[in-house]
């Protein structure tokens, strides 16, 4: 949310709530208000989505095993880097903004990429 609203002029944010599990339809809109309820406390102003297909599809699609993680878009729209911690390569800790995808960002806007 902070890159949001640092960089909101030149780059697109969204969040995917992937809690979806794919079983009933009805538990989508059960999801809902809890999402809401976060994304509320969080002051998540930027593009919001709660993903209708079940989560382990998303995984696959954005090539991770769990979240959280992160996808980095360049300007024509297509992925330049997927932030996870599948294989540790963040460490213990795991990837983060402030280290890793600010910085990456940052420079993907200065180079105009």
């Amino acid at each position: 949310m902070q890159l949001h609203d640092e960089l909101h002029a030149d780059v697109a944010c969204a969040s995917v709530n992937v809690d979806y599990y794919g079983d009933d339809v009805a538990d989508l809109e059960e999801i809902k208000p809890r999402v809401l309820k976060f994304l509320t406390s969080r002051q998540a102003l930027m593009q919001n989505f709660i993903s209708s297909d079940a989560d382990e599809d998303v995984f696959r699609q954005i090539n991770t095993a769990s979240i959280p993680a992160a996808v980095v878009y360049d300007r024509e729209g297509q992925v330049h880097t997927i932030f996870n911690n599948d294989e540790a390569a963040y460490g213990p800790s795991g990837f983060n903004y402030e280290e890793h995808i600010t910085p990456l960002v940052q420079q993907l806007v200065a180079e105009g990429g």
